[in-house]
């Protein structure tokens, strides 16, 4: 049975996810940041015949994030939840992505891992910068260009969604910068006090094998836990993992993403 959270869910929500958050660090992080009152935001469960939570499904504009302990979850529950939402994108473990994708022919899956950083080299950051508001454009039209960072994106909507997060200070973006036009980012796309998620490593073309994407990288990653965060990553494809071990990351669970292709 599927049920939507409000907000005397909240302690058996984080009671069922307990230490396990790496395996749904989105989905714990923006509750905790906005509960279950937010527009953008929203948190369902799936109960099983003694109303003990099985799964949680949580959709952040047009994604979804499915989260179970296990795989005993209720895959009709799931199924269903999908079909009545339409997202561009669903994120889960290897496992969950891999149990639902034949019921979505629609989508195309893609499988990583999460990884997680505890040391990080100081190297010299002085051509680093913390981006402004107004840089948010060019990182978002910079970030499309490239199909596993934003393909799956509306640029106006990245846009609308970086500029969100640095506001509310829910993410933060560095950058470097050649003659003003930025060639290098790399960002938080979720924080708070207690964790830190990266994402959007990036460097123009032109301007790879210079060692930007590592210093910006380590920059980011060694400013996070100087604050005291756990940092933790995505990443997908054979040069991402290597670039993340480069820095410092350990795999701590298998992760996958189903993006759709077709309505």
């Amino acid at each position: 049975m599927l049920m939507q959270c409000d907000m005397s869910w909240r302690t058996p929500v984080l009671e069922y996810i307990g230490d396990d958050y790496s395996k749904c660090l989105y989905l714990y992080i923006n509750l905790n940041k906005y509960g279950f009152n937010n527009s953008n935001f929203n948190v369902w469960v799936s109960l099983d015949d003694n109303g003990e939570i099985n799964a949680l499904m949580a959709k952040y504009y047009t994604g979804i994030h499915i989260y179970s302990h296990h795989a005993a979850y209720a895959l009709d529950d799931i199924v269903e939840f999908i079909g009545a939402n339409n997202p561009s994108i669903i994120t889960g473990t290897g496992q969950i992505i891999n149990h639902i994708q034949e019921y979505l022919p629609e989508y195309e899956a893609e499988f990583g891992s999460v990884g997680q950083i505890k040391n990080v080299v100081n190297l010299d950051s002085s051509n680093i910068e913390i981006a402004s508001i107004d840089d948010m454009y060019e990182i978002s039209r910079l970030l499309i260009e490239d199909e596993g960072l934003g393909g799956h994106y509306d640029a106006t909507l990245l846009e609308h969604q970086l500029k969100e997060r640095h506001a509310e200070g829910f993410g933060r973006n560095y950058v470097v910068k050649s003659n003003g036009t930025i060639i290098s980012h790399c960002a938080t796309y979720a924080q708070t006090n207690q964790l830190g998620v990266t994402s959007g490593l990036f460097t123009k073309p032109e301007e790879r094998g210079k060692g930007y994407a590592y210093s910006i990288y380590c920059k980011l990653c060694s400013d996070l836990l100087r604050e005291g965060k756990e940092v933790f990553a995505y990443y997908y494809t054979f040069q991402a993992h290597k670039m993340h071990e480069k820095v410092g990351f350990e795999i701590v669970s298998s992760w996958a993403k189903l993006v759709k292709t077709s309505d």
